[in-house]
């Protein structure tokens, strides 16, 4: 039951990728009145570009960062065990070259403290010998292959996520508002009143709140200076690309090295096909729509060109791209963003608590925390909880009922552009043959339910 001490205390958060959606699910299941702003579409950030990865973060072992992968794959398996129809386990193969041993052996070393933080020791890496690989995807039975290690992680459908969580939220009396950006905010007392604009009809409105969380990831700076707060926290912003080809990926997930510390890509199935990634370019200049650079589609055919280059991996199956930007705060300035630790910041300043970084995978500890931190400083004594909830709607684009499931979508998570509903919502734009068929019957049933949809 929420704790009648949060009743009345209001909270507005800005941002609705994945940790503004969950701190507003945990804050309305305990009591707090919510309203959560975002400039854009829901999880239209990120949140919608990420690896689609439940995963504890292998490769930070290399970094020594322990805790950030303990956590992760605490979280990944309660992603497995709240939201199964989103988040499922998935085997990862990592081929080993012959002669190379000291990468398989930090591997092996890496797996093993792996292993020690798993709760479901079933899940636990073990070793295939070349003579015994019998995949097929990707030419198990080369001669230059001593074997291929194989463990245990996760994939997921990382806009979904945000929707469900969000609508959640508002099962429990949370306000959730997109397209709605923040533009100004006065003091008032011990409150502040915050205006917003409609950026679909340029109205604007106000909000008065006790405390405001940020949580608009790369944003997060632009935001604390339109609050008047200033946290003096460096960031540095890297750019994911990833590429999706429409070749069918039959095998379990790959998990390969790249050139430099702790640099690794993956190979894994797409419903559209094959989906590969990441990149990690620095940047400086925030894009609020950020896209893969010529060099980065290159740098990811040319490294499938060297380590797969029978699996039909190439600039004629190649449909799609899309890139995300992590939000990276720096503890150490002098640091390359691929090594740079992903553990987040919070920081309250103002009556004004603002997150830096965060990993998608981690959202809901670091939600959590966030929670227990404002609650600390309200002084309010009651016990936090947190509550796991299923909604299980199993909404895509491949959904036997279509018809069902766009007037859900059009009906109870916000669209308001056709992109918010093929892309976030279905996931039609990630298919190949983007405006074929199926989209074709898509916006036919939008014509008849939601017809002021359509431009």
């Amino acid at each position: 039951m929420p704790s009648k001490n949060n009743i009345g205390k209001k909270i507005l958060i800005i941002g609705g990728g994945i940790h503004g959606a969950y701190i507003a699910r945990y804050a309305a299941q305990n009591g707090f009145s919510v309203t959560l702003l975002e400039k854009s579409d829901f999880a239209s950030g990120t949140s919608s570009r990420s690896s689609k990865m439940a995963h504890g973060g292998l490769r930070y072992l290399e970094l020594f960062d322990f805790k950030q992968v303990f956590e992760g794959i605490k979280a990944r398996d309660e992603l497995f065990k709240e939201v199964p129809h989103l988040a499922k386990p998935e085997k990862f193969l990592i081929p080993i070259p012959k002669n190379n041993f000291f990468f398989k052996y930090k591997l092996k070393i890496g797996l093993m403290l792996y292993d020690l933080m798993l709760k479901n020791k079933s899940l636990k890496h073990f070793w295939i010998p070349r003579k015994n690989l019998n995949f097929q995807g990707f030419n198990s039975k080369s001669e230059d292959l001593e074997g291929c290690f194989v463990y245990n992680d996760g994939l997921m459908n990382d806009s979904r996520i945000v929707i469900e969580n969000i609508l959640l939220a508002e099962k429990h009396g949370a306000t959730c508002l997109n397209y709605s950006e923040v533009i100004k905010s006065r003091k008032l007392n011990k409150q502040r009143e915050i205006t917003y604009k409609n950026c679909l009809n340029e109205t604007t409105n106000t909000v008065i709140c006790d405390i405001v969380i940020n949580c608009t990831g790369p944003w997060v700076n632009n935001i604390d200076e339109i609050l008047g707060v200033e946290n003096n926290i460096n960031l540095k912003y890297s750019r994911g690309s990833h590429l999706i080809f429409n070749t069918p990926w039959n095998t379990p997930s790959l998990f390969l090295p790249m050139p430099g510390k702790a640099r690794y890509y993956f190979v894994w199935k797409h419903l559209g096909g094959t989906m590969v990634g990441t990149t990690e370019r620095e940047i400086t200049n925030l894009e609020e729509n950020p896209e893969a650079s010529k060099s980065e589609v290159q740098e990811i055919l040319d490294r499938l060109k060297k380590d797969l280059p029978s699996e039909n991996l190439n600039e004629s199956t190649l449909y799609y791209s899309f890139a995300g930007i992590r939000t990276l705060p720096m503890r150490d300035r002098k640091s390359e963003t691929g090594t740079v630790s992903r553990k987040h910041i919070w920081k309250m300043n103002d009556n004004v608590l603002s997150l830096y970084g965060g990993k998608y995978t981690t959202a809901s500890w670091t939600a959590f925390e966030g929670l227990k931190l404002l609650s600390e400083h309200l002084s309010l004594k009651s016990k936090l909880v947190k509550k796991s909830e299923k909604l299980n709607l199993g909404i895509d684009a491949l959904n036997p009922d279509l018809k069902k499931a766009v007037s859900h979508c059009l009906e109870k998570e916000h669209v308001k552009k056709i992109e918010d509903l093929m892309r976030r919502r279905l996931g039609v734009e990630y298919l190949p043959n983007y405006k074929s068929e199926l989209y074709e019957k898509v916006i036919t049933i939008v014509k008849e339910i939601k017809p002021l949809l359509i431009d």
